[in-house]
């Protein structure tokens, strides 16, 4: 990198301008504090050779571009004040031994954070991940596969060679330099260590704005930003989007009473005499990770011409950024922020509501790992007259489950109709390929590096793109069937570092919470919708197309999408690691730098307290793009709506 050997070069002709002979010393005091100075010289090139790598060098770019230089400048100080410190803390002690373990930490704690950073968008410094550590490490564990740890066994031990050496030959160094004969001057290269990085960094504190813009531009390339610093993602909205004209009060009352509509609205039977054999069956295909783009005619064709011959939401959002949050929006008809209402989430109103309309339900899942995140309170074998799952073993699992909804869809004399949910898995990283389909290449193999780096985005994306032809192909014989109303859903998105990240369940930006949604079947009327739907959408709209009537329609938060008209509403989506929900509006906003209001809601022990626009990405969005919007009326209309009074 032509910016670490600049670094480098700097730094050296200042340690040479400034050693001279001194008086002698205790050999004991000069061995330690050169130690710990070259130590500190050694973990500044490291840590500004591994930023360096995130961003292609630190000044590997025109000298006309100011911006650039000013925030490689700053990026240096950053890489070495700390150790400057740690080190004049250590001179000014009576012990020495501290500082080298402090130095390594530092360093530890820049390379973790990068890692963090890179696959979930949060510091390793910060309340989201202390969160993410305690809740879920357990349920996250069935998904290291071999390679994985593998992989991280090996950096780890690089590391650690790489620490040993680098201590070694500063300590051989160090004794080097304190011979009689070699006695140079601990005091002159300490000021010229401070003076390199003050130089270095000058030209960054010349033009700070343009420093302070860059930083916030990218701040997982800058080291202090493990403290949470420079960080516009963790950057909270000010005054102005605060409850004012508007009251923002979320009460228990009206909670409660939502919560007891719910418990009290009943389906009645199909048809005037009952359960009618002649009913449509029902099949809810869930797809793991889908992302919308993929529903096309070179990718999925099978898929992409059912949704030419259905219903087709083109924007259309998961109930939140993860599996459990999707599916407990497509089962309830509701928004997944009551998710964490027991009440709720252990009496799924899909099943309930089907089998009061004399419909038979069935389950089918490639997966079995529904405890480990909370779903198996509404996917679980009590609430279905057919249950099917299985740990997951590839595209096998999933040709299994479909074989299993096929014959619980079998026609047979004196049944009633039948519901089935099917959930497919072949999508979810690493992505299963079936080689027999045509391919794009060049596409990774299944133990890519995770996280990995934008170099191999191109082939994981591709490896994707593998995995949703594969569905496509075996989801095809379902997707042909003229007896059955069939709806294809994702359970959320994914991030391929579109959003900065990689997968799912940490964001909530367009790429981890949208996700495609068709409904075809006898009777359906072919139409596309682009106003804003969710998968609350779903249970309502499947409910209208088997003439199922309930009592209190009005107890769902979701729509039937078969009205001529569809009713404007603001929708909720929900995020996993946090209480915090996105506000989408119904239609979709002019300028795409805009994606919806994020807030921070519980039902459970209810508030709502807005935190600010968010842009696609999950940024704070632009003001220029936000100032012509009423943000706390889009909220206060969420509560009219959700929660009136």
């Amino acid at each position: 990198m032509l910016g670490n050997l600049y670094s480098v070069v700097i730094r050296a002709g200042a340690l040479l301008m400034f050693v001279r002979w001194l008086r002698p010393e205790s050999s004991a005091h000069l061995h330690l504090g050169w130690r710990s100075l070259l130590w500190g010289q050694l973990l500044a090139i490291a840590v500004l050779m591994t930023l360096g790598r995130q961003t292609h060098g630190l000044f590997l770019v025109p000298l006309g571009n100011e911006a650039v230089i000013h925030i490689a400048a700053w990026r240096v100080i950053q890489a070495s004040s700390p150790l400057l410190l740690l080190y004049v803390l250590g001179i000014l002690s009576r012990s020495k031994f501290w500082v080298v373990p402090c130095m390594t930490a530092w360093w530890y704690l820049i390379l973790l954070d990068l890692v963090v950073y890179r696959w979930a968008a949060m510091h390793v410094l910060s309340g989201d991940f202390f969160n993410l550590v305690r809740e879920r490490t357990l349920g996250l564990l069935p998904y290291l596969t071999f390679a994985m740890v593998l992989r991280f066994v090996v950096a780890i031990s690089l590391i650690a060679l790489a620490t040993w050496l680098g201590l070694t030959l500063a300590d051989r160094t160090a004794k080097w330099l304190c011979r009689r004969q070699h006695r140079f001057s601990l005091m002159g290269a300490s000021v010229a260590w401070a003076m390199a990085v003050l130089l270095l960094a000058a030209p960054a504190c010349w033009n700070w704005p343009s420093t302070l813009a860059a930083m916030h531009a990218e701040p997982s390339r800058h080291p202090f930003c493990v403290f949470g610093c420079f960080d516009p993602r963790s950057s909270v909205v000010a005054e102005e989007f605060v409850e004012g004209e508007l009251p923002l009060v979320l009460r228990e009352s009206a909670v409660q009473r939502r919560a007891q509509a719910m418990r009290f609205n009943v389906a009645s039977a199909v048809g005037t005499s009952g359960v009618e054999t002649s009913s449509a069956d029902v099949l809810l295909v869930v797809v793991e990770s889908l992302r919308p783009e993929v529903v096309d005619a070179e990718v999925m064709p099978n898929l992409h011409t059912a949704a030419e011959r259905g219903v087709w939401l083109r924007n259309h959002f998961s109930g939140g950024n993860a599996s459990s949050l999707g599916l407990f929006s497509l089962v309830n008809g509701l928004d997944a922020i009551w998710f964490y209402r027991a009440d709720v989430r252990f009496a799924p109103a899909m099943n309930r509501l089907f089998h009061q309309a004399g419909y038979e339900c069935g389950f089918f899942g490639a997966a079995e790992d529904w405890a480990a995140f909370q779903m198996d309170a509404f996917i679980r074998e009590e609430v279905y007259d057919a249950f099917n799952i299985s740990p997951f073993e590839g595209l096998r699992s999933d040709q299994e489950a479909i074989q299993a909804c096929r014959s619980f869809l079998a026609k047979s004399e004196n049944r009633g109709p039948r519901l089935a949910v099917l959930y497919l898995y072949a999508t979810h990283a690493p992505f299963e390929v079936d080689l027999s389909v045509t391919q794009d290449e060049p596409a990774a193999s299944r133990h890519y590096p995770l996280p990995f780096g934008p170099n191999h985005r191109p082939a994981v994306w591709n490896r994707y793109r593998n995995a949703a032809r594969s569905v496509d192909r075996i989801l095809a014989p379902l997707l042909q069937r003229q007896d059955c109303i069939v709806a294809v859903v994702g359970d959320h998105g994914e991030s391929f570092l579109d959003d900065g990240t990689i997968g799912h369940g940490t964001r909530l930006s367009a790429v981890q919470t949208q996700t495609p949604a068709i409904i075809v079947g006898p009777d359906v009327v072919p139409k596309t919708v682009a106003a804003t739907t969710s998968h609350a959408d779903l249970l309502p709209t499947l409910l209208s197309l088997c003439d199922v009537s309930v009592s209190d329609s009005g107890c769902f938060d979701g729509r039937d999408l078969t009205d001529a008209k569809i009713r404007p509403r603001v929708i909720a989506v929900a995020d996993y690691l946090r209480e915090q929900a996105l506000l989408v509006p119904s239609e979709e906003a002019a300028d795409r730098r805009f994606l919806g209001l994020q807030v921070e809601i519980s039902l459970v022990e209810p508030r709502l307290r807005i935190l600010g626009p968010r842009g696609e990405v999950g940024n704070v969005a632009n003001p220029e793009v936000t100032s012509p919007l009423r943000l706390p009326g889009m909220a206060h209309d969420y509560l009219q709506q959700s929660f009136p009074e």
